[in-house]
């Protein structure tokens, strides 16, 4: 994805955050329905080429005059994460574009929890997980008091509430993070809904939804 390092960029202003972020997602909104114009391409190197020639650039484009060159990257940075959460098909359309590491599904039906009374206790138990980034990152996490938090690579972190609201579901809220991709994805108050849906022999299945979007994605939560 070298293509898009002019619009990754580490840090982004308090003011340009809260003056745009309504306007971004909206035009993340507008990605999504440029795509359903895009069903006859198969092509998804040109799909990109296409989203990033006639909606990303020219949005970006309007800000030339009254803010500086990394504002304008800052907001272009927060577009391309704030997309990939709020549109299921541009975040599949980067998954074909660069394949992760441990391949995850996605279903459209809630799952149903296959965990015994047991397991669940077993899993409410434990303290310390990890996962997978799609690139094959290794993220630790600290699941304990109420607060999720995502301990990354680069030594950067993001912090969630969480609690548990039926029989293996639990409810993520978004708190804050200094790390460049959760931080531009997720913004204070976004809520994730959690299923553990079965234990594996090292680790637990899991699925993850945003409160607007109607695909359960499914991953794979390691225990120690």
């Amino acid at each position: 994805m070298k293509a898009f390092v002019f619009i990754l960029i580490l840090f982004m202003s308090n003011n340009i955050f809260a003056q745009n972020i309504a306007q971004i997602d909206s035009v993340s909104s507008s990605i999504c329905q440029y795509m359903d114009e895009m069903d006859e391409i198969e092509n998804d190197s040109l799909k990109m080429k296409m989203i990033l020639n006639n909606r990303i650039i020219p949005y970006l484009e309007t800000f030339t005059n009254t803010l500086q060159v990394s504002e304008i990257n800052a907001i272009g940075d927060r577009l391309y994460f704030r997309t990939q959460r709020n549109c299921i098909e541009f975040s599949d359309l980067l998954l074909r574009l660069a394949p992760p590491k441990e391949s995850r599904a996605e279903i459209k039906v809630k799952p149903t929890s296959e965990l015994s009374k047991k397991e669940l206790k077993s899993f409410k138990k434990k303290k310390e997980f990890y996962y997978f980034e799609p690139n094959g990152d290794k993220t630790n996490v600290s699941m304990k008091k109420g607060v999720w938090t995502d301990l990354f690579k680069d030594e950067t972190y993001s912090k969630l509430t969480y609690q548990w609201t039926e029989y293996a579901d639990f409810e993520l809220v978004f708190v804050k993070s200094n790390n460049q991709s959760r931080a531009n994805y997720s913004i204070k108050g976004d809520i994730y809904l959690c299923t553990v849906i079965s234990k594996e022999s090292s680790y637990y299945m899991v699925s993850i939804k945003t409160l607007e979007d109607d695909t359960y994605s499914l991953f794979k939560l390691y225990f120690k």
